[in-house]
């Protein structure tokens, strides 16, 4: 059911609008002409200051800019965070020391939802193969 939507004044001149999950890489980021444009027809909208004060952007540099030529600064914090990442898990070692079906299916889910992740898949079928487990999982 389409709703009405409310937009703060202070932002409404802003070219892009982010719409979405709120994680980054994972918004929507359209022309706010065109959200605007899309409201009018749908449900309506009302422009006006709803907040009790002035939305500014932030400079600060650990904030997310979205440029209006669509281009993301990504947080400091975030860069920092790949870097500290220790080796990676030896899933193959992991697999072979589990008992339980239910942990290895688990194991195979969530490395095959990662990319670059191809030769170890391929390595864990394999032993899945040579076990006998496959149909299992």
């Amino acid at each position: 059911v389409p709703l009405k939507l409310y937009l703060e004044e202070s932002i409404s001149k802003c070219e892009i609008a982010s719409i979405g999950s709120g994680t980054l890489g994972y918004s929507l980021l359209i022309p706010m002409k065109r959200l605007i444009a899309l409201a009018e027809n749908t449900e309506g909208i009302e422009i006006g200051s709803f907040s009790r004060s002035v939305i500014t952007r932030s400079t600060s540099p650990s904030s997310v800019l979205i440029e209006t030529t669509n281009e993301q600064v990504v947080e400091p914090m975030k860069k920092a965070k790949k870097t500290r990442r220790s080796e990676p898990k030896d899933r193959l070692g992991i697999y072979r020391s589990s008992n339980s079906i239910v942990e290895k299916a688990k194991l195979l889910r969530t490395t095959a939802r990662k990319k670059g992740r191809v030769d170890i898949m391929e390595k864990l079928v394999n032993e899945a193969l040579l076990a006998g487990e496959l149909p299992q999982l």
